[in-house]
């Protein structure tokens, strides 16, 4: 794993658990699944899938004044699948995903302005190395006007860096979503119905 990597997970760890101040903001969610299906066909079992999910949420939102806050986000999604046919085969799949991530929000009643980075980590084996690894760079940021009186407006920017870990690259996209706006069309609706 890079350096820039592992000190941005150490941060979300020491800033989560150094400081009893920041337990108030501190929430987790945790979720674990196990399920099999089974096909059959003239009563003979032909097919069993055994499926193992394990997800892992943790977000600490940090108010620093009224108007300035920041959000830490950490989330994993790791799923065994296990596929055996009847005829003996046996097919193990694997999908692990670490995604840390931090968002910056300035706001007030007639505006939002909020940027961050996100970066997901992904390997479909079982051991977390570099050969089946994928990594995905994603930056964003929105700016949002609330009018009273008119409809609330949006301009959004996202960044994905999307890469892998060979030594001669397979996968290496940049993508860039550029500024778009968007606005609410139901309040469009009410505001020209009231001048009419």
């Amino acid at each position: 794993m890079n350096i820039s990597f592992r000190c941005l997970v150490l941060i979300i760890v020491l800033l989560a658990y150094c400081s009893t101040s920041y337990a108030e903001e501190l929430s987790a969610t945790g979720y674990l699944n196990y399920s099999t299906e089974e096909e059959f066909e003239d009563d003979e079992k032909i097919k069993e899938t055994d499926v193992f999910n394990r997800n892992l949420y943790l977000a600490l939102n940090k108010p620093v004044t009224r108007f300035l806050s920041y959000d830490l986000l950490f989330r994993t999604f790791w799923v065994d699948t296990t596929i055996d046919e009847a005829n003996d085969s046996e097919e193990d799949r694997y999908i692990r995903v670490i995604e840390p991530e931090i968002g910056i929000n300035l706001a007030n009643p007639m505006y939002r302005l909020s940027g961050g980075y996100r970066r997901s980590e992904t390997w479909t084996s079982d051991k977390l190395s570099d050969e089946h690894r994928l990594t995905t760079n994603f930056y964003y940021s929105r700016f949002s006007v609330f009018p009273r009186e008119l409809p609330s407006l949006s301009l959004d920017f996202q960044r994905d860096e999307i890469f892998d870990h060979l030594s001669v690259s397979r996968t290496d996209i940049t993508r860039v979503v550029l500024p778009y706006l968007s606005c609410c069309r139901e309040k469009i609706q009410s505001v020209i119905t009231d001048l009419s």
